[in-house]
């Protein structure tokens, strides 16, 4: 961002060598073509006219005419082509200089430069007041350092704090930076830049826009109020306070905090963040929700806290305690969720329910794999428990060890059933108004099939022990498997991840 070099001594020292030139018995008159000492108005005037050059200590001024005003406690006007030289270190060169003895107040107008080796000032007005310390132009003016341009309608320069105050229509060129702003403060020996109204910066790494907050120009350090953001062309980050480490990209932020990657398409939301290694690993707490968008569909999850990490080639979201998910295709509730963005795999810990369709599944772990962005398989790991609702509000229950239940574009094809199988399915008639009757096996291993979520047909791969039960002699127990559990109102829907924000 840009930069404005600490060695600022601020040069307008050199006004208080010319206001003691006000003294007469402390300067020195080397030249003057005229001298004449009259009385104008009333008052005593003495009139030094052509080839002016008075010498004060190691301070040469010279002009085309000075004329010191007694009776305004040594007022002094200098005109024409004035000069200032001091030490061979200190230059000012400007049309006129008017001194007011009474209130120790310096004017410079007219082409004014002033300037040191580390710093010049450019404008058509300058003040100075030896009372207060303080220097100011109020009709635009322009300073330039090394490397560096800043331009703005109004300036204040305050000696004794190594102090700045820059406004309106502020405008920083330099380092391949440029800043344009309202109003801002400088402190030159902390090299800090405090804004104080909008304010952008850019650089060719990326910006800052901002209302309010701190900006280290040497370190590229940055804290931010005042609802910002700080962008680059990898990222996005909006909050209430932002903190930010340009040169690390590390940072944190509080309030309404809004995170964008652009090249993976993802969006955080929270409360708050925290950001480290580089920008490879992000926290999002305070009711955090993502968004993520995987070539066929947008994945939503929230939790407690959110944590976005990059492992070598691998991007992983992890997700803590209170976990929901959506997809057009699925929807899930757990304790804890890994997502591997670059296998597509979406794990589930912790009590995990997943729905998809008529379909609720749930296990000990569930393990959800994306192809091309679309779902395609689902393994349920340990106690797996399969439910299908079917038209008329039966439920189709499987149950055993292991599953994995497989997908197309039109929903769940099969279900493949590992160990202690199980599965309650209703027989309707050909209208599916009307139940026929249920049939309940036991089988280690099946193999079930389904066309657009509905039970087709089973595959026994041992042999089955299975019975039908007619409808009159269907009993309530006998309709559930043991661990039946139908949680539909848990059931997350698109509407809780985007109500609380605008997106």
């Amino acid at each position: 961002m840009f930069q404005i070099y600490s060695k600022i001594r601020f040069a307008f020292i050199a006004f208080i060598l010319i206001s003691s030139v006000a003294k007469a018995q402390e300067v020195e008159i080397k030249h003057t073509d005229v001298f004449r000492s009259v009385v104008e108005n009333g008052e005593i005037v003495n009139k030094f006219i052509g080839n002016v050059k008075l010498k004060r200590g190691d301070a040469i001024v010279t002009c085309d005419s000075a004329f010191q005003y007694l009776d305004r406690e040594n007022s002094l006007m200098l005109g024409g082509d004035v000069k200032l030289v001091q030490a061979d270190t200190l230059f000012l060169d400007c049309d006129h200089v008017y001194f007011d003895g009474r209130n120790d107040f310096m004017t410079a107008s007219g082409n004014v430069k002033l300037w040191d080796p580390s710093i010049r000032i450019e404008s058509d007005r300058l003040y100075y007041s030896r009372n207060r310390k303080v220097a100011y132009y109020d009709d635009g003016g322009v300073i330039l350092m090394p490397g560096y341009r800043l331009k703005s309608k109004k300036a204040y320069y305050y000696l004794d704090s190594a102090f700045m105050h820059f406004k309106d229509s502020v405008v920083g060129v330099g380092e391949g930076d440029t800043l344009e702003g309202d109003s801002l403060d400088y402190y030159t020996k902390e090299r800090k830049v405090v804004f104080l109204g909008p304010t952008i910066v850019k650089s060719e790494s990326g910006m800052m826009q901002t209302r309010g907050g701190e900006y280290f120009t040497k370190t590229k350090i940055a804290y931010l109020t005042s609802r910002s953001h700080i962008e680059d062309s990898s990222f996005y980050i909006e909050g209430d306070t932002l903190y930010y480490e340009q040169l690390e990209k590390n940072g944190y932020g509080m309030g309404r905090i809004k995170i964008y990657s652009k090249s993976e398409d993802i969006l955080l939301l929270g409360e708050g963040f925290r950001n480290r290694d580089g920008g490879d690993y992000s926290k999002v707490w305070g009711d955090p929700v993502v968004r993520w968008v995987d070539k066929m569909d947008t994945l939503w999850i929230k939790a407690d806290t959110l944590v976005k990490q990059t492992l070598d080639t691998t991007d992983l979201l992890k997700c803590y305690r209170n976990v929901s998910i959506f997809r057009d295709d699925m929807q899930g509730i757990c304790d804890s969720l890994v997502y591997n963005r670059s296998d597509s795999l979406l794990n589930m810990y912790v009590d995990p329910v997943l729905w998809t369709g008529p379909n609720q599944m749930s296990s000990d772990t569930i393990s959800a794999f994306m192809v091309g962005g679309k779902l395609d398989k689902i393994s349920l790991v340990r106690q797996a428990f399969v439910i299908n609702r079917d038209t008329i509000y039966n439920y189709n229950q499987i149950k055993g060890r292991n599953m994995d239940a497989h997908f197309d574009s039109l929903g769940l094809t099969t279900v493949d059933i590992s160990g202690n199988g199980e599965s309650i399915y209703f027989v309707l008639n050909e209208e599916e108004n009307e139940v026929v009757g249920m049939n309940r096996v036991w089988c280690s291993n099946m193999i079930m099939d389904f066309a657009r979520n509905k039970l087709q047909e089973i595959h026994f791969l041992v042999e089955p022990d299975a019975k039908f039960i007619p409808p009159h002699e269907l009993a309530e127990p006998e309709k559930e498997l043991r661990g039946f559990s139908w949680r539909i109102e848990e059931k997350p829907m698109k509407s809780s991840f985007t109500k609380n924000w605008q997106l």
